[in-house]
């Protein structure tokens, strides 16, 4: 995109009405993706959110390739103003993590109040930054925030092809092998 055309996009910005980022994520789809990062965000007093772990995947290929897909996962049992978390999300998102960890080939040894310690799936999943995965992205309507619509993730192995030279090796080569046991003269080369 060129300073003109961006230039032209901000003078339809207006300031009284919209903020100044207006990041839209990821549409729904499925994703090639890199696992970059995991950490544990804990809120600062004052802060009404619950401590959770972030995923980041940076996607390979297609449209969006070089864009990041951030997932948050929390394992808190009530909300910051008191309200219990429903089981279902609790759930969900213990689904998500271990199969994230399949995926990423890291065996889930975790406890249940290992979970609300994110400290120790970031330890857990370190191992496993750069491996390659598809990310599966549902986006849902919000009624209640619309600006914030409900994502949920699903996960598969990808599946890389192998190099050229493996290939061949598989294939019937044209050289007859000599190395067996059972060489007679007719396989000789002089």
């Amino acid at each position: 995109m060129s300073l003109n055309s961006i230039f032209n996009e901000i003078e339809k910005f207006d300031p009284s009405k919209e903020k100044v980022q207006s990041f839209e994520g990821l549409p729904k789809g499925d994703y090639n993706a890199i696992f970059t990062k995991v950490t544990y965000q804990i809120p600062n007093p004052g802060q009404s959110y619950n401590p959770s772990n972030h995923f980041d995947f940076e996607i390979l290929d297609g449209e969006f390739a070089g864009r990041h897909e951030n997932m948050q996962l929390s394992f808190e049992e009530v909300t910051p103003n008191g309200k219990p978390v429903p089981d279902f999300v609790l759930e969900r998102n213990g689904r998500t993590l271990v199969k994230l960890f399949y995926i990423l080939g890291i065996p889930f040894k975790l406890e249940a109040q290992d979970l609300l310690d994110g400290n120790k799936i970031v330890d857990a999943l370190k191992p496993a930054i750069g491996k390659k995965l598809i990310v599966h992205l549902d986006v849902r309507e919000n009624k209640k925030n619309p600006q914030y619509p409900y994502r949920s993730y699903d996960f598969d192995k990808i599946e890389e092809s192998e190099p050229a030279a493996a290939k061949e090796t598989k294939e019937e080569s044209p050289i007859k092998d000599t190395t067996k046991d059972d060489v007679d003269n007719d396989d000789l080369p002089f």
